[in-house]
């Protein structure tokens, strides 16, 4: 500062503490910086929707829905999925305490027809279905993904229908659902055997 006694005359151009004065960032022992945490720059699904011109519609209220099967497999997806780009599948859903989510998953076979279709995978009367889809967002330079799901009860499958109840918004209410009818349906079993 001798060599620029005008400077010196100024003070500090802006009123911020002198570089000894301020914190310092904490050092690793190695003597490298330490890297911060970085923030969580997740979106929620709602605002991700809006942001790329997405409309997803609400859920209606559960009721049974009607599913054509084509030579064993199902051709239909109840969920509202209409972008081309969306990866889409559908499960056999049961909880399961050491998976993610705490649900495990029966993912269920592709069409092996060139079609769009999916061959069951181990059902039984009230198993909980999860029809998903997971739709591409491009934001910026990275691909977000937009989840739809749809989670419904097995009631029936045959040759040429498979009769699903829902849908709910999540497993967990449906297989509140699916337990109820267990048990009314193990019920009227025991009164059936009961009769002369």
């Amino acid at each position: 500062m001798e060599q620029f006694p005008a400077l010196r005359a100024q003070g500090p151009p802006s009123k911020a503490a002198p570089a000894a004065d301020r914190p310092r960032a904490p050092v690793a022992a190695s003597g490298a910086w330490r890297r911060l945490p970085r923030r969580d720059t997740s979106l929620s699904p709602q605002l991700l929707a809006a942001l790329a011109g997405i409309t997803v519609p609400p859920l209606p209220p559960p009721g049974p829905h009607l599913l054509r099967v084509l030579e064993g497999e199902v051709i239909d997806f109840p969920a509202p999925v209409l972008h081309p780009d969306a990866r889409r599948w559908a499960a056999t859903c049961w909880p399961d305490v050491d998976q993610p989510g705490r649900w495990g998953r029966a993912l269920w076979w592709p069409s092996s027809y060139h079609r769009p279709g999916y061959l069951p995978v181990a059902l039984a009367y009230a198993d909980v279905v999860e029809f998903a889809a997971d739709i591409p967002i491009k934001r910026r330079r990275k691909i977000l993904w937009l989840p739809v799901r749809w989670y419904g009860l097995v009631l029936e499958k045959n040759e040429r229908a498979f009769v699903v109840y829902g849908p709910y918004p999540t497993p967990a209410a449906a297989n509140a659902v699916a337990g109820e009818l267990r048990s009314m349906l193990a019920h009227y079993r025991v009164n059936q055997s009961r009769r002369p």
